[in-house]
């Protein structure tokens, strides 16, 4: 008899009862309640400033590439082909030999970088011709022939957040980045959500006509 109470007394010490249950249940739907949000928001900061970094050495990629082959290299949006786009939801971008100074990815020509992202969670938005051709000097060159490409002055990275403050406020950064592409080519990294000289992210955009997913 005296076993059996020794071994339920040791059950019950192991055991949880039904509103200890009920409390950790609890405690652990607030903290996820908390924590998922901050993570979600964490993965898609990161993503974006992922892909601007990711861009701004693409463009100081096509630079030097240009001035070591002596050649006009081209950076552009493009789709999955990969061909440069005007589209609105491009797929990645791609630098590449641009032999006869068209803007234009030929066949016959040498693809030097490709980079792929996943369209329905980034946006990368340009203005002008979504394309930035250098030439052998690695200054951004001016558009050839009858009807000249016009270069992108600027890009947006963003998602369906758009251009909001990255504390959630009425602050003056952004969790978007905007890209300045200078006359020379140089490019800059903006997160001010609204700015005149240099423009910030919000002139940028309407400078793209577009939105961000």
């Amino acid at each position: 008899m005296k076993k059996a109470t020794t071994r339920q007394h040791q059950h019950d010490q192991l055991g949880f009862s039904l509103l200890e249950l009920i409390i950790t249940i609890s405690l652990v739907s607030i903290l996820a309640a908390f924590a998922i949000p901050n993570l979600q928001s964490y993965i898609m900061n990161s993503r974006i400033n992922g892909a601007s970094q990711q861009l701004i050495q693409t463009f100081q990629t096509a630079r030097n590439e240009a001035t070591k082959r002596q050649r006009n290299v081209v950076v552009c949006l493009a789709d999955s082909t990969p061909t440069c786009t005007m589209g609105n939801k491009p797929s990645g971008w791609i630098v590449f030999e641009d032999a006869n100074a068209n803007w234009l990815f030929d066949s016959t020509e040498t693809l030097i970088s490709v980079r792929n992202f996943n369209a329905t969670k980034l946006s990368v938005l340009a203005d002008g011709s979504n394309r930035v051709s250098y030439n052998a000097t690695g200054f951004a060159a001016i558009g050839n022939g009858a009807n000249p490409q016009i270069r992108s002055t600027g890009m947006v990275i963003c998602d369906r957040r758009g251009n909001v403050d990255s504390n959630g406020g009425p602050g003056e950064q952004s969790v978007a980045r905007g890209l300045i592409i200078a006359g020379t080519g140089r490019v800059s990294l903006t997160k001010l959500r609204s700015n005149t000289t240099p423009p910030g992210i919000e002139q940028l955009l309407t400078a793209t006509g577009s939105s961000c997913s």
